[in-house]
């Protein structure tokens, strides 16, 4: 009985995060939090005070569909915008007379109802038709469209809790009517709604600053006048290692492509531990100030990243998928090479081809060829302070951007509970 208040049950399912664009197999052992309301405004359903309605799809093989277009279409995939005001596609008026499209008008809120984008919320800046994977909720006069949009966006967990289905859970019109949501007067939800926009102007701002830190970092080699030496000249190159799960080995630390993320250094506390097949050889042991590169990945958007090595806890190698580069000259400072290739002069060079197609995969000739500005050593090191400098701010902006949710939902908590 002690020990109750400390365990809990969860689906396996509700421990994944299905809303990056990779799937990265990472459990979270924290469960997701249910934002519960207890709200002292009277509780209605959402198919009481609102009409729905999914999207449909238009013809294909209609010619004029994409052309000439004055109505957006938007996908499930796009919800996730927030606030949308352009799509990738569009219908003519010909193609949707010629389909089953709906549509909607503007201010109308966008649930998606299957899928790996289920329960994301969007509302529509503009008049948009979307696709049957999209359920449009059109509320009452009596409902605020930003509030009923920002209270559902708090929701996330409680809506996906309500799928239904055997080979795959997904939501549908009927479970969208039976959500549940407060209905306070229409000048506390004003309120509600103008207090977010502020949080939201304020992320948005962080957003855009962390941008600029970003740019301002390339900058820093922009106007370098210093001869170009060629990587293949200061670094030498090893391609990472192959295992596999079966193997009965020396159990070592690893560096994989799941760990390049969009980080400058590996968390060491989260890397992963392996067994390989004998003992680890010297040559595929990790140091301090080496810098690794994804080599090849399915997702051709992770080539081309790099990682610096700061600190190591353990014996620690590199994955197959990645290639280490060790600096062997004494005139180049790591940090100030790792920093140079992150840039995206250095990152279009590597991973588009002649098209602007992107590559899947890098070799060590191609990481030879490439150019890097040298400066003096006291050079290179105050551009490496200055750039450190800029993450500082970066992570500090980050911090601010990542406490603007828990902000949203104390401001519908005041109002609402």
């Amino acid at each position: 009985e002690n020990l109750q208040k400390n365990i809990s049950y969860q689906n396996l399912v509700a421990m994944f995060t299905f809303d990056r664009v990779d799937f990265e197999k990472n459990i979270s052992l924290s469960a997701k939090k249910k934002v519960i309301l207890e709200s002292k405004w009277k509780v209605v359903k959402i198919g009481k005070v609102c009409e729905t309605s999914s999207g449909g799809t238009p013809l294909s093989g209609t010619p004029e569909y994409y052309e000439n277009a004055n109505v957006l279409w938007v996908n499930s995939g796009e919800v996730r915008q927030g606030v949308i005001i352009h799509s990738q596609n569009k219908i003519t008026e010909l193609g949707l007379k010629k389909s089953s499209a709906k549509i909607f008008p503007k201010d109308t809120v966008l649930l998606a109802m299957y899928g790996a984008t289920a329960g994301q919320v969007g509302i529509l800046a503009v008049e948009a038709s979307t696709n049957q994977a999209v359920c449009g909720i059109l509320p009452n006069p009596n409902i605020s469209p930003q509030y009923l949009f920002n209270f559902l966006k708090t929701q996330y967990e409680n809506i996906l809790a309500m799928r239904s289905g055997v080979a795959r859970l997904n939501l549908s019109q009927d479970i969208v009517k039976n959500i549940k949501i407060p209905l306070p007067p229409k000048d506390i939800q004003q309120k509600i709604v103008t207090e977010i926009e502020k949080l939201e102007k304020q992320e948005q701002n962080a957003i855009q600053e962390v941008e600029r830190q970003w740019e301002s970092i390339t900058e820093n080699f922009i106007g370098l006048k210093q001869q170009k030496v060629l990587l293949g000249n200061i670094a030498q190159f090893k391609n990472g290692l192959n295992y596999n799960r079966k193997s009965l080995g020396e159990e070592i630390t690893i560096v994989g492509v799941g760990d390049f993320k969009n980080d400058f250094t590996p968390n060491v506390q989260n890397l992963e531990k392996v067994q390989i097949e004998g003992e680890l050889s010297k040559n595929y042991e990790l140091k301090q100030k080496d810098i690794l590169v994804v080599r090849s990945n399915g997702s051709a958007r992770l080539v081309g990243r790099f990682l610096y090595i700061c600190k190591l806890k353990d014996k620690t190698s590199f994955s197959g998928f990645t290639i280490r580069i060790r600096v062997n000259s004494k005139d180049v400072d790591s940090k100030f090479l790792c920093h140079y290739l992150k840039t995206d002069i250095v990152r279009d060079k590597l991973t588009k081809d002649s098209k602007g197609s992107n590559i899947k995969s890098l070799n060590q000739g191609l990481l030879s060829s490439v150019k890097i500005p040298l400066p003096t050593i006291s050079e290179q090191k105050k551009i490496v302070s200055e750039i450190e400098k800029i993450e500082i701010k970066i992570a500090a902006l980050k911090k601010e951007i990542s406490t603007i949710p828990a902000q949203k939902e104390a401001i519908l908590k005041k109002y609402l509970e």
